[in-house]
């Protein structure tokens, strides 16, 4: 990420790791983590997306940026950064777990059939962190500073107090409604003590992100807060904390 357009087209921005998960051979890979389910759920229901993240500059976050892509989730905002190696996971996704790195003598399955060189322990990018890196304060400045007209704001990893006061300055210029996502008792900043609350229960699975992005997607559209949450449960089983 760097100097670049400034898009001015309404879009939701989902803020949070992201990993790639190879396909079985001869297949392709996915996204994995919260994050990607969020943006996918939100572009899936026809709201223009961006993922605003830290990945390598290696091939897995080539593999990992390109499948975003088809799917219409946008990188304007996302940091490649060469210090860092691409998160490959494996298995089967739970969207309350950690992501969890492939061991490093160990293929990622179907990286050689897909023909992306380097997407297995040994060869992902150049040494360095191996965890998602999540956006700092001057990160997340200058990756929502590239999305002027963003309408909602997904918080899906947890922040500082300053990467907070971040988001919330501005969501407040571009009057967009935030969306903090945390865990069980997990507190949100007091920057953010506006932002519409989603706990993520333990083992909630891909259902959680699929619910969120669709309520980001409503919310984008002009819906208010019950009945965004109200279409993006259908079918889903999930109900207000209040309820």
């Amino acid at each position: 990420m760097g100097p670049g357009p400034v898009y001015t087209r309404r879009v939701i921005v989902v803020i949070g790791p992201l990993a790639y998960r190879p396909g079985p051979p001869g297949g392709t890979g996915e996204a994995a983590g919260l994050a990607s389910g969020i943006a996918a759920a939100a572009a899936a229901a026809g709201a223009a997306v961006e993922v605003a993240a830290r990945v390598g500059d290696d091939p897995a976050g080539d593999a990992l940026l390109l499948v975003l892509a088809r799917v219409k989730v946008g990188h304007t905002a996302t940091l490649r950064d060469p210090t860092l190696r691409t998160l490959v996971v494996e298995g089967p996704e739970q969207d309350g777990e950690p992501l969890v790195p492939l061991a490093d003598d160990k293929a990622a399955p179907g990286a050689a059939a897909s023909g992306i060189p380097g997407v297995d322990g040994e060869g992902a990018g150049p040494p360095g962190s191996e965890a998602p890196a999540p956006l700092d304060a001057g990160d997340l400045d200058l990756a929502l500073g590239y999305l002027l007209d963003a309408r909602v704001v997904v918080v899906a990893q947890a922040l500082g107090d300053a990467a907070a006061a971040t988001v919330a300055r501005h969501a407040t210029f571009s009057d967009a409604t935030v969306i903090a996502v945390v865990g069980p008792g997990t507190p949100v900043p007091d920057a953010l003590d506006r932002a519409i609350v989603f706990e993520r229960d333990e083992g909630a699975g891909e259902e959680f992100g699929t619910l969120v992005g669709r309520f980001a997607a409503s919310l984008d559209a002009g819906a208010e807060a019950a009945e965004a949450f109200d279409a993006a449960r259908a079918g889903l089983g999930w109900s207000p904390a209040a309820d």
